[in-house]
């Protein structure tokens, strides 16, 4: 599988809800183009159950040396959890990680996906480097943060060294901000006061966009708190279609090159006949 664009999502700190919106982005671009799916998170390999899909049955099949990746819907997976026992710690390094995400990678017998997402590990830079060296100019990322100060912090590093290796950032996801309704999406309130229950949405998206602004990177999407029912709004719809269309782009841009390098050789050929 040589996919058009690879899409890191990332995080600086377990418990933002990475997993959660990985899955949702992944599902939604399913709709529009054909997607696979990498779980590097070998800590909390959680991608299939986010997905739907049930654990228990995670064992990929294999054909010759070469794996199966898991179908959930028109989805292709692989999760770090079909190779380890989910009772047994890992303490692996930046090495191990990059040599296992290659191995896995290159001997799995992926469909001709155009979209590959890698949902990442907290604050890890290994998948990166990774990444980095295997897909090159068609990385991109989108940093999901949730308005705790610590996974901020983290993910201004995240976004510095996406910056230094020459990642193109989508964008950043706010997530679990405020507090809402799981059935009408209203903004809980006190019965009492009247005051909102815990920080008000309002407030909560502010920090978002203020810390996307000193990042100069957009915020594209923000995601409410809401026990049960996990609402998303208009605003990852809007994301998927933009990943759409620079997918698109992408395709135009690729295929201009062609163009404009077969014309060269076209024209250097012209000229050199003319010599003869």
């Amino acid at each position: 599988m040589t996919p058009e664009i690879v899409i890191l999502i990332q995080s600086g700190k377990g418990g933002s809800g990475k997993t959660t919106i990985a899955a949702e982005i992944g599902k939604r671009l399913s709709k529009y183009v054909s997607v696979g799916m990498i779980d590097a998170d070998i800590r909390a390999p959680n991608l299939l159950h986010e997905l739907g899909y049930d654990e228990n049955n995670s064992e990929m099949g294999v054909v010759g040396q070469k794996f199966i990746p898991i179908k959930v819907g028109d989805i292709e997976v692989l999760s770090a959890s079909s190779f380890f026992d989910e009772t047994v710690g890992i303490e692996w390094g930046s090495d191990e990680m990059a040599q296992f995400l290659s191995m896995i990678y290159d001997n799995l017998l992926w469909s001709n996906n155009r979209v590959l997402i890698i949902d990442t590990e907290p604050s890890d830079v290994a998948a990166l480097d990774w990444a980095t060296k295997k897909f090159g100019h068609r990385l991109y990322s989108v940093v999901v943060t949730t308005t705790d100060e610590k996974s901020i912090s983290n993910c201004r590093r995240i976004i510095d060294t996406n910056k230094r290796k020459n990642v193109r950032q989508i964008g950043i996801i706010g997530n679990m901000v405020g507090n809402v309704c799981p059935h009408c999406g209203s903004e809980l309130k006190c019965a009492v006061c009247g005051e909102p229950i815990g920080n008000s949405v309002a407030v909560d998206v502010g920090k978002i966009k203020e810390f996307a602004n000193e990042v100069n990177l957009r915020c594209v999407a923000t995601v409410p708190k809401s026990e049960g029912n996990i609402l998303y709004g208009d605003d990852i719809d809007e994301l998927v279609e933009s990943i759409v269309y620079k997918i698109d782009n992408w395709l135009k841009t690729e295929f201009a090159k062609k163009i404009t390098g077969v014309a060269k050789w076209m024209e250097k050929k012209v000229r050199e006949n003319n010599r003869l």
